[in-house]
């Protein structure tokens, strides 16, 4: 995580290059090139990884009511492959990535976000439930996204959503909810989810004052999933003291 200069960016049609990392098209496969440092603990990292979609999806969805913050899904499954020759790590399995654009940094003091909570689920009919609970500084303009995938990626629905439930607070004393799908879908009726379990953190991947990274366990139309969740708050990040903290988790080079 190396923040640059646009004088260190350059792309066409099927290549990117950030810096001496890149990535690039080569068929049905995009291939990432790494070859950074990591911090605090100044350590190479190196190696390759090939990432397979299932389908592609061009589609966008905004995250605030003038479109200028937008988020998609490029493949909403797919398998990885990871090879590190620094340092030597290799493994192999399944893979989601999307993207999000935005005509302004989200810690601008006029940008209107406050937090967000997003979740990915795989389910086992193969489909993907995304959602994505976005609170800016008037609520009116808050914005609500429950998503079901093919998939393929190629065909999308969208799903009502359930209340806000509250996670355990991180480490930082970070605020986390996740919403799940507020109805069971079955051939014959629709049941409501009230009385299942309530979602639960299993594991905190990364943890810091402004994000957490989080696996949990929740139910999605009936199954019980382990679901892929990120808590932002905008405001931290923003802070002085998350600022100063920053480029001691992420350089900053031209």
């Amino acid at each position: 995580m190396t923040e640059r200069s646009k004088d260190s960016v350059g792309r066409d049609e099927s290549n990117f290059v950030l810096g001496l990392s890149k990535l690039k098209w080569t068929n049905d496969c995009l291939e990432i090139d790494l070859d950074e440092w990591s911090l605090p603990i100044p350590q190479k990292v190196k190696g390759k990884i090939r990432v397979y979609p299932k389908g592609l999806s061009s589609k966008l969805w905004a995250l605030d009511p003038e479109g200028e913050h937008t988020w998609g899904p490029i493949a909403t499954q797919g398998r990885v492959e990871v090879e590190l020759t620094e340092p030597q790590l290799q493994w192999k399995g399944h893979a989601y990535f999307d993207q999000n654009e935005g005509r302004s940094p989200i810690n601008a003091k006029d940008c209107v976000f406050t937090e967000w909570d997003w979740s990915r689920a795989l389910l086992k009919d193969g489909s993907t439930v995304v959602t994505y609970d976005v609170r800016t500084k008037i609520a009116a303009k808050d914005r609500l996204l429950g998503l079901q995938f093919s998939s393929d990626s190629s065909t999308v629905q969208e799903i009502e959503l359930s209340e806000r439930y509250k996670l355990k607070r991180t480490a930082w004393g970070l605020r986390r909810s996740i919403r799940i799908p507020k109805v069971i879908s079955n051939p014959n009726n629709l049941t409501s989810t009230a009385g299942a379990t309530a979602p639960t953190v299993v594991k905190t991947l990364e943890d810091t004052p402004f994000y957490s990274r989080n696996i949990v366990q929740a139910n999605c139309f009936g199954e019980s999933v382990q679901t892929m969740h990120e808590t932002l708050h905008v405001n931290r990040l923003a802070s002085y003291l998350t600022q100063g903290m920053l480029p001691f988790k992420m350089p900053r080079v031209r």
